[in-house]
């Protein structure tokens, strides 16, 4: 199977075989119109890839805002785009037996303006270790201003040091982040220590990283704006997080509705590939077999 829950289905239906002949006779006809149209299969099969375990993104965004990881909103993004380019395949062939197959086009064209292309790992944003935003520019505009403001003040920040740097001559010196606290320090080699103006003020003891009043102040105020950004974006977090959650019961339906397009398909595909013939369901109790041929027995003896 090309996903994770078409597999999961296919074992459900090895294990829980049908005995009812209509309910076979539906999934025969799945699996042959499926066969029959080697083009509509085959773009179905490359469009799954693209899907990945829907189900289980689901099931773990709905566990609550809080929990739910920005990158599987980001593969809720990607399955349901994916899930898109499956209705037109999936009409020329009938529909494959699928009740309403109606992925939600709202939400997919949602989620694509409102995700960064590649969103961090976590809520909390860590700027120390992890570059990358939440939620994409242009959707919120109370939180571009901030975006915005930050990258103001960190372009006075960098403009502040580089001053320092040619007014200074100390080739050593360079600004970062304290993992720590967050402010934006000063760095000296050791050999250049000696080299820091009078008006620097070591940050920690057994360290060569200085601060300076204005330093100070900048780093104050980029604090400031990145916790006013980040309760920002924690609540626009959640108002997206409402609208999949408020989809939910639709989304494992349509999780549900892909994992047994997947296994049709597969069934299909591998039946064409090793040349299978449909069964046909008699209402007398005998069993006939012309010319056949185990295929896992055929597989092994013959490699």
């Amino acid at each position: 199977t090309r996903t994770p829950m078409g597999g999961r289905l296919l074992q459900g239906w090895l294990t829980q075989g049908l005995r009812d002949p209509a309910r076979l006779a539906a999934r025969y006809d799945a699996v042959e119109a499926c066969a029959r149209d080697t083009l509509a299969r085959e773009e179905i099969r490359a469009r799954l890839g693209g899907v990945r375990d829907l189900e289980r993104v689901v099931n773990r965004l709905l566990v609550g805002a809080e929990r739910a990881a920005p990158r599987d909103m980001a593969r809720l993004r990607d399955a349901l785009a994916a899930a898109e380019q499956v209705a037109p395949p999936l009409a020329r062939l009938g529909g494959l037996g699928i009740d309403g197959y109606d992925p939600p086009a709202e939400l997919a064209t949602l989620l694509a303006r409102a995700l960064a292309a590649a969103p961090r790992s976590t809520l909390a944003p860590r700027p120390d270790a992890e570059a990358g935003e939440l939620l994409a520019a242009g959707w919120d505009e109370e939180l571009d201003g901030l975006l915005a403001l930050e990258q103001r003040i960190m372009a006075e920040i960098d403009a502040y040091a580089n001053g320092l740097y040619l007014t200074t001559g100390i080739k050593s010196l360079q600004q970062r982040r304290d993992s720590r606290t967050g402010q934006v320090v000063l760095t000296l080699s050791a050999s250049d220590a000696r080299k820091a103006p009078p008006g620097w003020s070591r940050v920690a003891k057994g360290r060569e990283q200085y601060t300076t009043d204005e330093l100070g102040e900048l780093s104050d105020a980029l604090l400031a704006a990145e916790a006013q950004r980040g309760d920002v974006e924690q609540a626009a977090w959640r108002r997206l997080w409402r609208r999949v959650a408020g989809e939910g019961p639709r989304l494992l339906k349509l999780a549900q509705d892909l994992a047994q397009i997947d296994l049709i398909a597969t069934l299909a595909h591998v039946a064409v590939r090793e040349r299978w013939t449909r069964p046909e369901i008699v209402a007398d109790r005998t069993l006939t077999i012309v010319g056949g041929r185990h295929p896992v027995v055929c597989r092994e003896v013959e490699g």
